[in-house]
């Protein structure tokens, strides 16, 4: 999972940031003191940086230009704040909400291995504990996102198509099949792999999983080989 070093004053955007960038990558807060995001910066080995200008002490920026001149960079702030920078590559966001957008830009040409490149899998599921697992087995082959409710997955589809997706069938609110419904109905995330999970095992659920034309199910608790294999089997279709 790429590694991002985020540094600024810690309040509601900065935090809504965090945990939007949060659910694709690993992010750490720099905070505005020099001597934490320094600290950070060299335990840490980010695979990017984003930056609010006005809040993040010269200092740091003096380090990065030293010794990771070939970080990507993102900054927070108007053109005259980065231009008094002078770090001619980075990308430059005036705002914390197109952040995200521009960070998935950058890592989109990324490749994993063996050069080919790396897949996304989205993960839908209400229970953390379950997310936490798949993140664990995934993370080190896949380019993961992470939705707690099936509302939120639609949302994250806007950001992001992935190649597959892991979907949890209970779900409060709006259930597998729902969530799948919603899906189907839009041109552009018809034709998505979706891998139904399920902690039934009774023949009228796989009946009603089966009608639904996904690419295949997993009866919960799978464990790591299945989950892969699974996604495998779907992805060289």
């Amino acid at each position: 999972m790429k590694k991002i070093l985020l540094t600024g004053r810690i309040d509601e955007a900065l935090s809504a940031l965090d945990k939007a960038l949060s659910l694709r990558y690993s992010v750490r807060f720099g905070s505005s003191v020099a001597l934490v995001a320094l600290g950070i910066l060299e335990s840490f080995h980010p695979d990017l940086i984003v930056s609010r200008i006005s809040e993040t002490d010269s200092s740091v920026f003096a380090r990065i230009k030293a010794g990771y001149g070939s970080l990507p960079l993102v900054l927070i702030g108007t053109r005259e704040e980065a231009g008094r920078l002078q770090f001619p590559s980075a990308v430059l966001c005036e705002s914390e909400e197109r952040v995200p957008e521009a960070v998935n830009g950058i890592f989109a040409g990324d490749t994993g291995e063996d050069g080919d490149p790396v897949r996304t899998v989205m993960v839908v599921d209400d229970d953390p504990a379950m997310l936490r697992m798949v993140k664990i087995m995934l993370e080190s082959e896949y380019d993961l996102v992470l939705a707690p409710s099936g509302a939120k997955a639609l949302k994250l589809l806007e950001r992001k198509v992935p190649d597959v997706i892991l979907l949890d069938y209970e779900m409060p609110d709006m259930n597998g099949v729902e969530t799948l419904g919603k899906l189907r109905a839009e041109p552009g995330y018809a034709d998505i792999p979706v891998i139904f999970l399920t902690g039934m095992s009774d023949t009228s659920i796989l009946d009603v999983i089966q009608a639904c034309g996904v690419s295949g199910h997993l009866v919960k608790p799978a464990d790591a080989a299945n989950i892969k294999a699974a996604i495998k089997s779907v992805l060289k279709k």
